[in-house]
């Protein structure tokens, strides 16, 4: 990497203040980092530097902490952070709601380099997360697994090995289905943003079931609401090649109490698969043909 790129900002992010006790270090502020990071990765922070508390920001961050959940022994969760890293130089908050902040100018400078996003995201990993934690971190930011002889030592038991592997891909693809699909079901078109909350009521299926050896790839995956996902998997619907809507309707038996609003699975038959205009991934036609063949089979 080009020294000039070793510098005080690197430091900056490599000695946050973080709690330190018996579990090791506080992940929280090292996750944002690398939440922000990634939108940096994936376009989505521009040259203003403004970085939102939004669906897109807590994807990242809830995706990647329950690597860490195990050693801290509770989930994590977004708004301290986000709120206390600004004592650290890294950004300022704009407003008085703390849901907006504006990234330190050298720092936005240095994170528009790539180079400088892949060391930084490097270390901070090496730097605050414990060996097996930093196997799946990689993986979750799709980064080669460095040589050092603490990584070696994790590789030796190929079990949690593999398990911390498996973790990362989960957490990358739950990242690129949901966000490439727009935070919207592709069944049903339901999306959700709240103002006042981060939460997206969606998760990224496997087509090609991942226990069947799908593979974790974005076009593997479909963007679902629980119950939509839950029906895919019994195989009650599946999508054919001009991505229309198959329900086994023979299988069935729907009913809505009187004012009920919620959406019959028979009437979305023959309907095209729902995408958002600023949606930039479709499924894959291999993998809608297996779960054709082997899990709809109707």
């Amino acid at each position: 990497m080009d020294p000039s790129l070793i510098d005080s900002s690197l430091h900056r992010l490599l000695n946050l203040k973080v709690a330190k006790d018996r579990k090791g270090m506080a992940p929280n502020k090292p996750l944002l980092v690398l939440a922000i990071l990634d939108l940096f990765e994936a376009g989505l922070i521009g040259l203003d530097g403004l970085v939102h508390k939004d669906a897109q920001l807590n994807l990242r961050f809830r995706s990647y902490s329950p690597i860490c959940a195990p050693r801290r022994g509770n989930a994590i969760d977004l708004n301290l952070p986000f709120r206390h890293l600004a004592s650290d130089g890294i950004y300022t908050h704009v407003g008085d709601e703390e849901r907006v902040v504006r990234l330190d100018p050298v720092l936005l400078a240095r994170f528009m380099d790539p180079r400088f996003r892949q060391e930084a995201r490097r270390r901070i990993v090496a730097t605050y997360f414990p060996a097996d934690e930093q196997v799946a971190l990689y993986a979750a930011l799709g980064m080669p697994l460095p040589s050092s002889e603490e990584l070696s030592e994790v590789r030796q038991d190929q079990a949690a090995y593999k398990a911390q592997l498996s973790r990362g891909r989960d957490a990358r693809f739950k990242v690129s289905v949901i966000s490439g699909y727009h935070f919207t079901c592709a069944l049903t078109g339901y999306r959700l943003i709240a103002s006042k909350s981060t939460y997206v009521p969606l998760e990224a299926a496997h087509i090609h079931a991942h226990s069947k050896r799908g593979p974790d790839t974005p076009d593997n995956g479909l963007a679902l609401t629980p119950t939509a996902h839950d029906l895919f998997d019994a195989g009650l619907w599946t999508v054919d090649d001009n991505l229309r809507i198959r329900v086994a309707k023979s299988d069935i038996a729907e009913s809505i109490l009187p004012g009920g609003s919620h959406f019959k699975l028979a009437d979305l038959h023959g309907r095209r698969l729902s995408f958002a205009p600023q949606a930039t991934l479709r499924p894959d036609p291999t993998h809608l043909a297996w779960h054709r063949r082997e899990i709809f089979a109707r």
